[in-house]
């Protein structure tokens, strides 16, 4: 049985906590989060931008936005924790009742995450995740990730058409119960995996993968491999 959303007081809303991970990106984090705060206007919210060791002046950028703007937080990691570590360094720092996290690229328009928020709460959903439906981030990406779907929907049996898609928002008690340890880019199928072994109720949103305004893609050769040795080390039972 799935984690349903609390039941809201009368006139209350659940307060939405959200983790942005962010290694150089100097280029677009401000304007990246003051897209989330307009899109998110009216909806009680906290941001957490994890600043995961850029060497840039991501830093300061995101310091001056959390002196601008209340519901804006900084984390500093010193080293790089990757991927998945960056995410959990915020989300492990969130008491909303409503957590998740979204890419601080500007690759997915800002008003996804209401979206994904409003089903979460609407339709009493576990956790709601993204589709990325139409993709403008270049041949190879668009290649690579139709292959890697289509492994996770053959091999593994997860229905979703884009188990990577961000933003994933979902309650305090379903990130509770999937205990996320994938500090690299496993963790979106651990995810998804554990959602489906413990039964979870899992929406999902549909976006449009936007090309990059700013920055350089952190996804390389070696990420896909990397899924790859990830996937059937979980095949054989292992977890992180």
């Amino acid at each position: 049985m799935g984690d349903h959303p609390p039941t809201q007081p009368a006139g209350s809303v659940l307060k939405l906590g959200l983790s942005v991970p962010l290694y150089n990106e100097e280029d677009c984090v401000t304007d990246v989060v003051e897209g989330l705060l307009e899109a998110l206007a009216g909806v009680p919210h906290e941001l957490v931008l994890v600043n995961n060791g850029s060497q840039d002046t991501t830093g300061q950028k995101i310091n001056a936005l959390a002196v601008k703007h209340s519901a804006v937080r900084a984390i500093h990691l010193e080293v790089n924790a990757g991927y998945g570590g960056g995410i959990l360094a915020g989300m492990n720092s969130l008491t909303t009742p409503i957590v998740g996290w979204t890419w601080g690229d500007g690759q997915v328009r800002p008003e996804i995450v209401r979206e994904a928020w409003s089903v979460l709460i609407k339709e009493r959903r576990d956790l709601v995740k993204t589709c990325r439906y139409e993709r403008h981030d270049g041949t190879q990406r668009f290649v690579v990730s139709k292959l890697y779907n289509r492994v996770m929907r053959h091999g593994f049996g997860l229905p979703w058409s884009d188990v990577n898609g961000c933003p994933k928002l979902m309650t305090a008690k379903t990130y509770a119960a999937l205990q996320l340890r994938s500090l690299d880019w496993f963790l979106d199928p651990e995810c998804l995996l554990k959602a489906q072994e413990l039964g979870l109720s899992i929406g999902e949103v549909d976006a449009v993968m936007h090309p990059r305004e700013g920055g350089v893609s952190k996804v390389h050769r070696d990420t896909l491999l990397q899924f790859i040795q990830r996937l059937w080390a979980w095949r054989g039972g292992w977890r992180p």
